[in-house]
Protein backbone atom coordinates (compact mmCIF):
# COMPACT_ATOMS: atom_id res chain seq x y z
CA UNK A 1 0.00 0.00 0.00
CA UNK A 2 0.98 3.32 -1.03
CA UNK A 3 -0.14 6.52 1.35
CA UNK A 4 -0.04 10.36 0.25
CA UNK A 5 -1.14 12.61 3.06
CA UNK A 6 -2.05 16.29 3.37
CA UNK A 7 -0.25 19.44 2.46
CA UNK A 8 3.68 20.09 4.01
CA UNK A 9 6.15 21.54 2.77
CA UNK A 10 7.97 18.88 1.59
CA UNK A 11 11.12 19.41 -1.64
CA UNK A 12 9.76 19.12 -5.14
CA UNK A 13 11.06 19.76 -8.64
CA UNK A 14 10.98 23.78 -8.12
CA UNK A 15 10.47 24.76 -11.86
CA UNK A 16 6.86 24.21 -11.91
CA UNK A 17 5.94 26.25 -8.78
CA UNK A 18 8.46 29.33 -9.47
CA UNK A 19 10.58 29.23 -12.73
CA UNK A 20 7.04 28.62 -15.00
CA UNK A 21 4.51 30.14 -12.45
CA UNK A 22 2.96 32.95 -15.57
CA UNK A 23 0.04 33.10 -17.69
CA UNK A 24 -2.96 31.91 -16.60
CA UNK A 25 -3.35 30.40 -13.09
CA UNK A 26 -4.98 27.64 -13.84
CA UNK A 27 -2.50 26.14 -16.28
CA UNK A 28 -0.36 26.23 -13.00
CA UNK A 29 -2.75 24.22 -11.14
CA UNK A 30 -2.66 21.22 -13.62
CA UNK A 31 1.15 21.80 -13.86
CA UNK A 32 1.38 21.36 -10.39
CA UNK A 33 -1.11 18.61 -9.56
CA UNK A 34 0.36 16.74 -12.69
CA UNK A 35 4.01 17.28 -11.19
CA UNK A 36 2.64 15.93 -7.55
CA UNK A 37 1.40 12.51 -10.27
CA UNK A 38 4.61 12.08 -11.69
CA UNK A 39 6.39 11.80 -8.53
CA UNK A 40 3.99 9.50 -6.86
CA UNK A 41 4.88 7.33 -9.85
CA UNK A 42 8.75 7.93 -9.71
CA UNK A 43 8.45 6.91 -6.15
CA UNK A 44 6.34 3.46 -6.90
CA UNK A 45 8.92 2.75 -9.82
CA UNK A 46 11.53 3.13 -6.79
CA UNK A 47 9.95 0.35 -4.45
CA UNK A 48 9.49 -1.70 -7.37
CA UNK A 49 5.90 -1.85 -6.90
CA UNK A 50 3.86 -2.78 -10.13
CA UNK A 51 -0.07 -2.35 -8.75
CA UNK A 52 -0.62 -1.52 -5.58
CA UNK A 53 -3.18 0.17 -3.08
CA UNK A 54 -3.15 3.43 -3.23
CA UNK A 55 -4.64 5.41 -0.27
CA UNK A 56 -4.45 9.29 -0.02
CA UNK A 57 -6.17 11.37 2.79
CA UNK A 58 -7.07 15.00 2.77
CA UNK A 59 -5.51 16.52 -0.07
CA UNK A 60 -3.42 13.51 -0.80
CA UNK A 61 -6.68 11.78 -1.82
CA UNK A 62 -6.84 14.66 -4.35
CA UNK A 63 -3.84 13.73 -5.65
CA UNK A 64 -3.86 9.88 -5.55
CA UNK A 65 -6.95 10.18 -7.27
CA UNK A 66 -5.14 12.32 -9.97
CA UNK A 67 -2.85 9.35 -10.18
CA UNK A 68 -5.42 6.74 -10.59
CA UNK A 69 -6.98 9.21 -13.67
CA UNK A 70 -3.32 8.71 -15.33
CA UNK A 71 -1.90 5.16 -14.52
CA UNK A 72 -4.99 3.45 -13.87
CA UNK A 73 -3.73 0.22 -14.47
CA UNK A 74 -1.46 0.76 -12.01
CA UNK A 75 -3.90 1.16 -8.85
CA UNK A 76 -5.41 -1.78 -7.66
CA UNK A 77 -7.52 -0.72 -5.56
CA UNK A 78 -8.01 3.29 -4.55
CA UNK A 79 -9.01 4.30 -0.48
CA UNK A 80 -9.93 8.26 -0.10
CA UNK A 81 -9.91 9.04 3.26
CA UNK A 82 -11.92 12.71 4.00
CA UNK A 83 -10.75 13.72 0.37
CA UNK A 84 -9.86 17.87 -0.09
CA UNK A 85 -10.83 18.99 -3.58
CA UNK A 86 -13.78 17.27 -4.89
CA UNK A 87 -16.34 19.41 -4.12
CA UNK A 88 -16.99 22.43 -6.59
CA UNK A 89 -17.32 26.19 -5.25
CA UNK A 90 -20.92 27.47 -5.44
CA UNK A 91 -21.09 29.67 -8.21
CA UNK A 92 -22.83 32.22 -6.09
CA UNK A 93 -22.06 35.45 -4.52
CA UNK A 94 -20.75 35.84 -0.82
CA UNK A 95 -19.75 31.95 -1.15
CA UNK A 96 -17.43 32.78 1.42
CA UNK A 97 -19.24 35.38 3.35
CA UNK A 98 -18.73 35.36 6.66
CA UNK A 99 -15.29 35.26 6.73
CA UNK A 100 -13.27 38.63 8.25
CA UNK A 101 -11.97 40.31 5.48
CA UNK A 102 -7.87 40.32 7.16
CA UNK A 103 -8.34 36.27 6.26
CA UNK A 104 -10.39 36.35 2.88
CA UNK A 105 -7.51 38.79 1.66
CA UNK A 106 -4.88 36.91 3.39
CA UNK A 107 -5.64 33.79 2.01
CA UNK A 108 -5.61 35.51 -1.21
CA UNK A 109 -2.27 36.27 -1.36
CA UNK A 110 -0.08 34.16 0.62
CA UNK A 111 0.87 30.50 1.55
CA UNK A 112 -1.20 29.55 3.97
CA UNK A 113 1.56 28.64 6.83
CA UNK A 114 3.15 31.82 6.34
CA UNK A 115 2.72 33.20 9.48
CA UNK A 116 4.71 29.87 10.93
CA UNK A 117 7.76 30.41 9.16
CA UNK A 118 7.68 34.59 9.81
CA UNK A 119 7.58 34.10 13.44
CA UNK A 120 10.76 31.94 13.70
CA UNK A 121 11.39 29.81 16.77
CA UNK A 122 8.13 30.38 17.93
CA UNK A 123 6.33 28.38 15.57
CA UNK A 124 5.59 25.24 17.44
CA UNK A 125 3.96 27.45 19.80
CA UNK A 126 1.58 28.94 17.21
CA UNK A 127 0.45 25.46 15.72
CA UNK A 128 -0.08 24.31 19.39
CA UNK A 129 -2.67 27.24 19.77
CA UNK A 130 -3.96 27.69 16.14
CA UNK A 131 -4.52 23.47 16.27
CA UNK A 132 -4.80 22.49 19.82
CA UNK A 133 -7.15 19.57 18.00
CA UNK A 134 -3.47 18.02 16.55
CA UNK A 135 -1.88 18.58 19.73
CA UNK A 136 -3.95 16.84 22.08
CA UNK A 137 -4.22 13.54 19.38
CA UNK A 138 -0.78 13.26 18.29
CA UNK A 139 1.56 15.23 21.20
CA UNK A 140 4.12 17.87 21.24
CA UNK A 141 6.65 16.07 19.10
CA UNK A 142 4.09 15.82 16.02
CA UNK A 143 3.89 19.52 16.39
CA UNK A 144 7.60 20.20 16.34
CA UNK A 145 7.90 17.68 13.57
CA UNK A 146 4.85 19.28 11.52
CA UNK A 147 6.65 23.17 12.14
CA UNK A 148 9.98 21.51 10.81
CA UNK A 149 9.18 20.21 7.79
CA UNK A 150 7.00 23.59 6.75
CA UNK A 151 9.67 25.93 8.45
CA UNK A 152 11.54 25.12 5.05
CA UNK A 153 11.29 26.10 1.43
CA UNK A 154 7.43 26.44 0.68
CA UNK A 155 7.41 24.35 -2.82
CA UNK A 156 4.62 22.19 -1.87
CA UNK A 157 2.83 24.54 0.01
CA UNK A 158 3.07 27.02 -3.00
CA UNK A 159 1.92 24.27 -5.65
CA UNK A 160 -1.40 23.74 -3.36
CA UNK A 161 -1.20 27.49 -3.13
CA UNK A 162 -1.87 27.50 -7.16
CA UNK A 163 -3.82 24.45 -7.01
CA UNK A 164 -7.23 26.17 -4.87
CA UNK A 165 -9.40 29.32 -5.26
CA UNK A 166 -9.89 31.06 -1.52
CA UNK A 167 -10.57 29.32 0.43
CA UNK A 168 -10.03 25.86 0.44
CA UNK A 169 -11.95 25.03 -3.08
CA UNK A 170 -9.74 23.33 -5.22
CA UNK A 171 -9.56 24.94 -8.90
CA UNK A 172 -9.64 21.47 -10.95
CA UNK A 173 -12.36 19.33 -8.65
CA UNK A 174 -12.85 16.44 -9.08
CA UNK A 175 -16.43 16.00 -9.53
CA UNK A 176 -16.09 17.78 -12.95
CA UNK A 177 -13.13 15.25 -13.64
CA UNK A 178 -14.01 11.42 -11.75
CA UNK A 179 -17.16 9.93 -13.95
CA UNK A 180 -15.34 10.93 -17.23
CA UNK A 181 -11.85 10.35 -16.79
CA UNK A 182 -11.43 7.64 -14.40
CA UNK A 183 -11.20 4.51 -15.78
CA UNK A 184 -14.19 3.22 -14.53
CA UNK A 185 -12.19 -0.52 -13.57
CA UNK A 186 -10.49 1.10 -10.91
CA UNK A 187 -12.10 0.59 -7.59
CA UNK A 188 -13.25 3.20 -4.60
CA UNK A 189 -13.40 3.06 -1.03
CA UNK A 190 -13.85 6.31 0.45
CA UNK A 191 -14.00 7.02 4.30
CA UNK A 192 -15.57 10.07 5.76
CA UNK A 193 -15.47 11.25 9.14
CA UNK A 194 -18.66 12.65 10.77
CA UNK A 195 -16.99 15.33 12.25
CA UNK A 196 -15.14 16.80 9.30
CA UNK A 197 -15.21 20.26 7.56
CA UNK A 198 -15.18 18.27 4.55
CA UNK A 199 -18.03 17.88 2.30
CA UNK A 200 -19.16 14.30 2.55
CA UNK A 201 -21.87 14.54 -0.02
CA UNK A 202 -19.02 14.39 -2.45
CA UNK A 203 -18.78 10.66 -1.52
CA UNK A 204 -22.30 9.92 -2.83
CA UNK A 205 -22.05 11.99 -5.74
CA UNK A 206 -18.87 9.47 -7.19
CA UNK A 207 -20.84 6.59 -6.47
CA UNK A 208 -24.04 8.04 -8.41
CA UNK A 209 -21.39 9.17 -11.14
CA UNK A 210 -19.57 5.61 -11.41
CA UNK A 211 -22.41 3.62 -12.02
CA UNK A 212 -20.05 0.86 -13.25
CA UNK A 213 -18.08 1.01 -10.95
CA UNK A 214 -16.62 -0.13 -7.71
CA UNK A 215 -17.63 2.92 -5.23
CA UNK A 216 -17.81 2.02 -1.62
CA UNK A 217 -18.48 4.82 0.90
CA UNK A 218 -17.98 4.81 5.13
CA UNK A 219 -18.61 7.19 7.49
CA UNK A 220 -17.15 7.07 10.85
CA UNK A 221 -18.92 8.25 14.09
CA UNK A 222 -16.61 10.63 16.35
CA UNK A 223 -14.33 11.16 13.97
CA UNK A 224 -13.04 14.52 12.96
CA UNK A 225 -10.82 15.14 9.59
CA UNK A 226 -8.14 12.86 10.98
CA UNK A 227 -9.93 10.12 10.72
CA UNK A 228 -7.26 7.51 11.35
CA UNK A 229 -6.08 9.52 14.85
CA UNK A 230 -9.77 9.83 15.84
CA UNK A 231 -10.76 6.34 15.64
CA UNK A 232 -7.68 4.29 15.00
CA UNK A 233 -9.71 0.60 15.17
CA UNK A 234 -12.33 1.46 13.38
CA UNK A 235 -10.04 3.41 10.57
CA UNK A 236 -8.17 -0.10 10.75
CA UNK A 237 -10.91 -2.40 10.68
CA UNK A 238 -12.25 -0.39 7.27
CA UNK A 239 -8.64 -1.30 5.97
CA UNK A 240 -8.55 -4.71 6.65
CA UNK A 241 -11.96 -4.95 4.98
CA UNK A 242 -10.20 -3.39 2.00
CA UNK A 243 -7.58 -5.77 2.14
CA UNK A 244 -10.13 -8.80 2.09
CA UNK A 245 -12.21 -7.03 -0.62
CA UNK A 246 -8.92 -7.02 -2.78
CA UNK A 247 -7.41 -10.31 -2.01
CA UNK A 248 -11.22 -12.42 -2.61
CA UNK A 249 -11.26 -9.56 -5.78
CA UNK A 250 -15.29 -8.72 -4.32
CA UNK A 251 -13.89 -5.23 -5.99
CA UNK A 252 -13.53 -6.57 -9.48
CA UNK A 253 -16.03 -4.94 -11.76
CA UNK A 254 -17.12 -6.69 -14.89
CA UNK A 255 -17.54 -4.00 -16.48
CA UNK A 256 -19.47 -4.19 -20.66
CA UNK A 257 -17.66 -1.49 -22.37
CA UNK A 258 -20.65 -0.70 -24.59
CA UNK A 259 -22.73 0.55 -21.99
CA UNK A 260 -20.28 2.97 -20.76
CA UNK A 261 -21.66 6.67 -21.67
Amino acid sequence: MGLTHGMRGDPWEHEVTHGNMRGDPWEHAEAAEGEYVELIDKWREGMGLDRFILLGHSFGAFLACSYAMKYPSRVRHLVLVDPWGFSIKPAIEGADRGLPLLISTFATHFNPLTPIRAVGPFGPSLMARIRPDLTNIFGEPFINYVYHCNAQEPSGETAFFHMQIPIGWAKRPMLERIGTQLDPLVPITMVYGLRSWMDSSAGQKVNDLRPFSYVSLYHVRRAGHHVHADQPEEFNAILKEVYSVVDSEQDRTSVDQSTLP
